[in-house]
C-alpha cells in the first residue's frame, strides 16, 4: 500500500514516498487551482499488484473492487458479465471476451419508428466486468492507462451513481474495425460523454454533439484494423464540480463539458432536467459514484451486426482488455498538507 502522493500542476511535484508508484512518472495534467495540490484517493487508485485468478463467484478483489457490477444486472445487449472473466497478471488487471456455442442472449431494443420495442435473440458474449467497493464525489481527477482490445466491442471505464441515475463515461471506446470492416467509424473514435436518467419511466439524456466522439487528423490502422489498441494510453476526467467534465488524453485535454444548458453547439450537463431535487432544482452530478471497469456488447451495436463473430472472438489476444492501473486524485489546500 502507498502512502498518499501529492502533485502540484504538471510542472511541480511535492515530495514522494520512497516506494513509487508506476503512475508517479505521469503528472496530473488537470489543475487543482492556485492554492491547491492533488491528494492520492487510495480507495479507488490501483496498481493491481495483487494476483487475482479467475473464479466462478463474486469475490472482492484487494479490498477496492469486486468481480462484477455494482447490482445484479448482466450486462446491455448481448453481454453475460462472468465472474471468470476478470483476473489480474503480472501486475495488469486482465477482461476477456470468450463464447459458449450455443449460448445466447435475449434482450429488447427500441423500435427506430417509433413502435414497441423489438426482441432479439443474437449468441450472448462471456465478458467481465469490475466495480468499486467504495464511492468517489467531485471534485476528483480519474484516470487510467489501458490497452483498448482489437475487438468489435465496447472497453470502458466510467463512474456511475448507486442509484444508476448519474454516469461519466471516462472512457468509451470500440477496439477494432471487424474482419470485414463494419465497425471501422466506431474504431476510429473514442466516446466521451456522460448521462442523466430518470429511472421509471426510463428516460436517458447524453450530449450528441459532434465533440463527443473524439479522433486524431491522419489516425492510421494497425494490423487487424485497429487505430487506438496498438499501445496503452492514458484516460482521464476532471469531475471539477457537479456542472464541469474536463476530459484528458494522454495528458492533453480534448474536450470540456461545462454548465448545465447546451452552449455553443455542445451539450451540457443536464438540459432536460433529470436531476432535479426536491425543490425542483437541477443539481448536475453531484451524487457520490462507484469506480466501473468493464467490456460489453452493447444493445445498439448488436443489432446493427456490430459484436464479434464466432471466429473474430477466437482470437484471445484480440479479446482481452489489459488496463495497467487507476488512480483517482481531490485537490486539497496546500496548507493542509502542512499540518
Amino acid at each position: 500500500m502507498h502512502r498518499p502522493l501529492l502533485l502540484l500542476t504538471a510542472a511541480a511535484v511535492l515530495p514522494t514516498p520512497v516506494t513509487a508508484a508506476e503512475w508517479d512518472r505521469y503528472a496530473v495534467p488537470a489543475d487543482p487551482g492556485p492554492t491547491r495540490v492533488w491528494r492520492l484517493e487510495e480507495r479507488v487508485s490501483d496498481e493491481f499488484r495483487t494476483e487475482f485468478g479467475p473464479t466462478n463467484r463474486l469475490t472482492e478483489i484487494g479490498g477496492k473492487w469486486k468481480n462484477h457490477y455494482i447490482g445484479r444486472w448482466d450486462g446491455p445487449g448481448t453481454t453475460v458479465w462472468r465472474h471468470e472473466n476478470v483476473s489480474i497478471d503480472q501486475s495488469k488487471l486482465k477482461i476477456i471476451a470468450t463464447r459458449v456455442p450455443g449460448e445466447t442472449q435475449s434482450f429488447k431494443n427500441a423500435d427506430s419508428t417509433g413502435g414497441p420495442p423489438k426482441e432479439y435473440t443474437l449468441p450472448a458474449t462471456r465478458l467481465g466486468c469490475i466495480s468499486s467497493l467504495e464511492t468517489i464525489e467531485a471534485p476528483v481527477y480519474l484516470e487510467a492507462r489501458v490497452k483498448i482490445p482489437n475487438a468489435v466491442l465496447a472497453a470502458n471505464v466510467w463512474m456511475l451513481s448507486g442509484d444508476s441515475t448519474q454516469e461519466i463515461d471516462v472512457l468509451e471506446s470500440y477496439g477494432g474495425a471487424g474482419d470485414d470492416g463494419r465497425n471501422d467509424w466506431f474504431a476510429q473514435r473514442i466516446h466521451f460523454s456522460h448521462h442523466t436518467f430518470i429511472r421509471a419511466p426510463f428516460q436517458d439524456y447524453q450530449p450528441h454533439d459532434a465533440s463527443t466522439w473524439y479522433t486524431r487528423p491522419g489516425l492510421k490502422a494497425g494490423p487487424g484494423g485497429g487505430y487506438w489498441t496498438k499501445q496503452f494510453h492514458r484516460f482521464g476526467v476532471y469531475w471539477r464540480d457537479p456542472t464541469h467534465l474536463e476530459y484528458y488524453l494522454d495528458g492533453e485535454l480534448v474536450k470540456v463539458t461545462s454548465g448545465l444548458d447546451d452552449a455553443d453547439g455542445i451539450g451540457g450537463i443536464d438540459p432536460p432536467g433529470f436531476t432535479r431535487n426536491e425543490e425542483g432544482v437541477r443539481t448536475g452530478l453531484n451524487k457520490p459514484l462507484h469506480v466501473i471497469i468493464n467490456m460489453e456488447a452493447q444493445t445498439w451495436n448488436a443489432v446493427a451486426g456490430r459484436h464479434p463473430t464466432d471466429a473474430e472472438i477466437r482470437s484471445k489476444r484480440d479479446h482481452t482488455y489489459l488496463v495497467d492501473w487507476v488512480r483517482a486524485y481531490k485537490p486539497i489546500e496546500e496548507s493542509d498538507t502542512k499540518q
